[in-house]
Parts: C-alpha cells; sequence; structure tokens
C-alpha cells in the first residue's frame, strides 16, 4: 500500500487560520493528489481518524514519520501479511 504521512490541519473560518495537530497519521494515498501546498483531499486515516465538518482537511507540509500508535499498528499488521 502507499502510504502519506499528515496531520490534520485544523479549522480555517476566516482563510489566515490554519492550525495544525500534533500527531502525524498514515494515510492510504491512492486517493489522493498531492499539490505544491500539501495533500489536495479528504481521506480516511488509517487509524479511523477523518477531517471533521469545519476542517481544512490533511496537511502534510512538515510530516516525515508517522507517530499515530493505531497507525502504526496497522502499518505493521500489513507489512506481516504481505
Amino acid at each position: 500500500m502507499n502510504f502519506i504521512a499528515a496531520r490534520l490541519s485544523g479549522q480555517c473560518r476566516n482563510g489566515f487560520e490554519r492550525d495544525a495537530g500534533t500527531i502525524t497519521h498514515a494515510i492510504d494515498g491512492t486517493g489522493l493528489r498531492i499539490g505544491q501546498v500539501g495533500i489536495i483531499g479528504y481521506g480516511v486515516a488509517l487509524c479511523g481518524r477523518k477531517p471533521g465538518r469545519r476542517s481544512n482537511g490533511w496537511s502534510n507540509i512538515g510530516c516525515t514519520a508517522v507517530d499515530c500508535p493505531k497507525c502504526l499498528k496497522k502499518i505493521a499488521r500489513a507489512q506481516v501479511t504481505t
């Protein structure tokens, strides 16, 4: 599987505010497009987290490694079965 490390980018109420999450999740990258400013899309992480109703989506800017425990377990399980 093709995984992308990304964080939930938070709410964007006025167009300039863009909060960032602290946990880096693994997202299946097959249905997402990567643009110049990061991920374009609203996919679901391996642990089940997804952007909320007012969320700005996912951001992969500054993300190098996945540190979500649930996502790491699913990645390890997928690697063992293949």
